[in-house]
């Protein structure tokens, strides 16, 4: 007899059995409903077999398995499972807040979006998939200084997991340097995620990004998303179709299978971390997501956290300073 067993949104440090005759090994990072005391609950299958230390006439059956979206990828499911581990925290809750409102309830987007504009609304597409290989229109790239070609080279030429600190100071050139980085990554058909720590700076940093790259496709991810375009975007990521996700903390957890950079903007900012319900850190999750994947990490700050300075003068993580303003030749006393 097949089993699964489940991760249930509960206070509950374990997974539950169910029955699932018709289940199979493609089933896990699927949703599935199940029933749990006098209703049902909603949670995602994490193994399929036919063990259990439970007597078989006392489970339950699985009430559906909906594979109406693809299965969370293992490098998803790992990164929950380490969340829960490191931050001592059920596995059930710590998926459950992964996931976007509607996806957890067990419901799908009824349409995706598919706007004509570059960014528009929560969900942004281009005419086509990936960057132009150059600007359009108006766009005028500003010059690099030294230090700022210097450290986009250093992040471009990394093929595996390597930690930059971006230390730069007020004006240097910081945010030309991701989307230097991450034009790179996209020219080579991957997926760039970019934290920044408030809701309030990604209008204009979206802004930005849709200018420098009309043919992306751009999804921003953060609480003050409306639930179903929440949701379009965490599928857009899942199904490889999103090319740029621009979120806060939440946005570590996004799936991406082409992911090939990971940007943390301010990333002192204490709004790094989670302070109630699940308490984390996305900043050190972003450190452990690019070394899972094997891909680059930028940390970027003007006054970096002492742990992070620290490490990057110690040599654990590599230093890329930006030590004059990009715009003007004096900084104020």
């Amino acid at each position: 007899m097949k089993l699964v067993r489940v991760a249930l949104d509960l206070p509950l440090p374990r997974l539950f059995d169910y029955l699932a005759p018709d289940a199979q090994t493609s089933d896990i990072g699927c949703r599935v409903a199940v029933p749990f005391g006098s209703g049902s609950k909603i949670g995602i299958v994490l193994e399929v077999t036919t063990a259990t230390d439970q007597p078989l006439e006392k489970l339950k059956a699985v009430q559906s398995i909906l594979r109406d979206m693809p299965p969370l990828p293992a490098s998803f499911l790992a990164l929950c499972e380490f969340c829960a581990r490191y931050y001592q925290a059920p596995i059930g809750e710590v998926m459950a807040f992964a996931l976007p409102p509607m996806l957890r309830r067990g419901k799908l987007p009824r349409a995706r979006a598919n706007h004509s504009s570059p960014f528009k609304g929560e969900v942004g597409r281009g005419m086509g998939k990936g960057v132009s290989p150059a600007p359009t229109g108006s766009l005028v790239l500003p010059d690099l200084l030294a230090a700022q070609t210097s450290a986009v080279d250093a992040i471009c030429a990394a093929k595996k997991f390597q930690t930059f600190l971006l230390h730069g100071v007020t004006g240097s050139g910081k945010t030309e340097v991701y989307l230097r980085a991450i034009a790179g990554v996209l020219e080579h058909g991957g997926q760039a995620l970019m934290l920044v720590p408030e809701i309030a700076l990604t209008p204009q940093l979206q802004g930005r990004v849709a200018a420098r790259f009309p043919h992306a496709r751009i999804v921003s991810a953060h609480s003050g998303v409306p639930d179903a375009a929440r949701a379009r975007g965490f599928l857009d990521g899942l199904e490889g179709h999103a090319d740029i996700v621009l979120g806060t903390r939440l946005s570590i957890f996004m799936p991406l299978p082409r992911l090939q950079l990971i940007v943390v903007d301010e990333e002192h900012d204490a709004s790094f971390k989670q302070q109630d319900g699940l308490r984390y850190s996305a900043r050190n999750l972003a450190i452990w997501r690019a070394h899972q994947l094997d891909i680059p990490v930028v940390l970027g700050s003007a006054t970096p956290a002492l742990e992070t300075f620290f490490h990057a003068h110690s040599g654990r993580y590599t230093l890329l300073e930006l030590p004059l303003r990009a715009v003007a030749e004096h900084l104020p006393r």
